[in-house]
């Protein structure tokens, strides 16, 4: 899990007055050799799931051993794994009115930001560089978010795969 801010652009706090949460996170470093680059898969509306990253036939299970590259989907806040009515990555005690103003798509954006700036420091041991070269992928929703990221984050984002993404940028 990540530690991760509740709240990007205020100071709405979480579980306990708690101003970060545990953000769910799968790494997948079968074909990851120094100097490859990163996708971040964007799971959007469902849990961050191995499988897709790992099976066959999977865009990404395509990319990693041609590009030696990892792949690392960080969950979107308010999603997951559900036990009950709140899932894994849920910065706040309930599903509330007040509590889901917390699920943006800005909210998103700022966490995936915010873990692209950490990872170096978070996994000395995959040798990232200021050079390594991180690419969104998603589809649908996540497709827009990963369009979304490269546009608002070009710092961060070499390039961004947004299949049937519901945008226009």
């Amino acid at each position: 899990y990540y530690t991760q801010q509740v709240d990007h652009f205020g100071d709405q706090t979480g579980v306990n007055g708690s101003t970060t949460f545990e953000q769910y996170y799968i790494i997948q470093d079968k074909y990851y050799k120094p100097g490859g680059p990163i996708f971040l898969w964007i799971a959007g509306e469902g849990p961050a799931d191995d499988g897709y990253m790992t099976g066959g036939g999977s865009l990404l299970s395509w990319l990693m051993p041609r590009y030696n590259g990892l792949v690392v989907s960080l969950e979107h806040r308010f999603y997951g794994a559900t036990s009950g009515t709140v899932g894994r990555s849920v910065p706040t005690a309930d599903l509330s009115p007040e509590s889901l103003k917390l699920l943006t798509s800005r909210q998103a954006i700022e966490d995936m930001a915010s873990f692209i700036r950490d990872f170096p420091t978070l996994f000395p041991n995959y040798n990232i560089s200021n050079d390594t070269k991180w690419v969104t992928v998603g589809g649908s929703y996540s497709g827009a978010l990963s369009a979304w990221m490269r546009q608002q984050h070009p710092e961060l984002v070499h390039a961004a795969y947004a299949a049937s993404a519901p945008v226009d940028v």
